[in-house]
C-alpha cells in the first residue's frame, strides 16, 4: 500500500502465468480460468483496503480518503478491453473492492511498470503490510 495525499494505492503483484490455450486465444474455457485466478488475487487487494479501513491511524497521521486498487501482472498477460472487463466483472461478482470509496480495478504489467517508474515521483509513504 502506498499512501498519497488524500487516498491509497493498493497493490497486488502477482507472478501467475496464463495457460498456454490463453495465450494462443485458442480456449474461452482457459481464459475464464485464468481470470478467475486474478480474481483471488484481488482477494489480496481487498484485504489490505480492509485493513486500512479499520486501523488507519497505526498508518500514519494522513487518512486515505479513497483506494486505487492496481493488479500487477507478469509480462505476457493480455491487458485488454475484454480481458479487463472479465476481471472487473469477477471482482464484483465475488463482492469484491466494494464501496464508494474504491476506484475500479486497474492492471499493469511489470513492462509498464517500470515505464510509470521513469515518468516522475511525488513524495509517498510506502506500507507493507500481509494480510
Amino acid at each position: 500500500a502506498v499512501e498519497m495525499p488524500g487516498s491509497w494505492l493498493v497493490a497486488e503483484v502477482t507472478t501467475s502465468r496464463l495457460r498456454r490455450e490463453t495465450a494462443a486465444a485458442v480456449d474461452e474455457s482457459a481464459l475464464c480460468a485464468d481470470v478467475d485466478k486474478l480474481v483471488e488475487e484481488v482477494e489480496q487487494i481487498d484485504a489490505a483496503i480492509s485493513a486500512l479501513r479499520s486501523r488507519p491511524g497505526a498508518l500514519g497521521s494522513h487518512r486515505g480518503t479513497r483506494f486505487y486498487p492496481v493488479l500487477i501482472l507478469p509480462d505476457g498477460f493480455p491487458i485488454g478491453a475484454v480481458s479487463l472487463g472479465l476481471l472487473r466483472q469477477g471482482v464484483r461478482d465475488a463482492g469484491l473492492l466494494a464501496g464508494g470509496d474504491v476506484a475500479p480495478l486497474e492492471v499493469v504489467d511489470l513492462t509498464e511498470l517500470e515505464m510509470l517508474e521513469n515518468v516522475g515521483s511525488m513524495p509517498v509513504t510506502t506500507v507493507v503490510m500481509r494480510t
